[in-house]
């Protein structure tokens, strides 16, 4: 499905209004023509997944903001689903990771006043 494209009409035209240059300089800037994102914007032609990227990243969306279907891949062969997959995935292991580091240092902070309590002995106890 990524091979023969998807269709993007009338998705193109608002992010490239609010684009540096417009139509002509987000086309530049992926390395295509105005009128060929006009085609594409008015659904002559399909983005296909090569176009679709450069146009992502260029304009910081995703691809299914351009209309991919769910099932596009990426470049690491990895459908849309499978990465957003993988991502929450390795976002679950940051956040144990991040939890278990606050709990470490609640602990150290904790070790800390006990020592300084120790080697710091109050007023009352000094003046004896």
């Amino acid at each position: 499905m990524a091979e023969k494209g998807w269709d993007a009409k009338g998705l193109l035209q608002p992010l490239w209004s609010k684009y540096p240059g417009g139509r002509d300089g987000l086309a530049e800037a992926v390395g295509t023509t105005g009128n060929s994102l006009s085609a594409r914007n008015t659904g002559k032609r399909t983005l296909g997944l090569s176009l679709g990227t450069r146009l992502a990243e260029e304009l910081h969306v995703s691809l299914l903001e351009l209309g991919a279907p769910s099932g596009a891949v990426d470049e690491a062969g990895l459908t849309l689903v499978d990465r957003l997959e993988s991502l929450a995935v390795d976002l679950a292991k940051a956040v144990r990771k991040q939890t278990a580091m606050a709990r470490e240092i609640r602990q150290l902070r904790g070790r800390v006043q006990q020592l300084e309590a120790r080697s710091w002995p109050d007023e009352a106890q000094s003046t004896g």
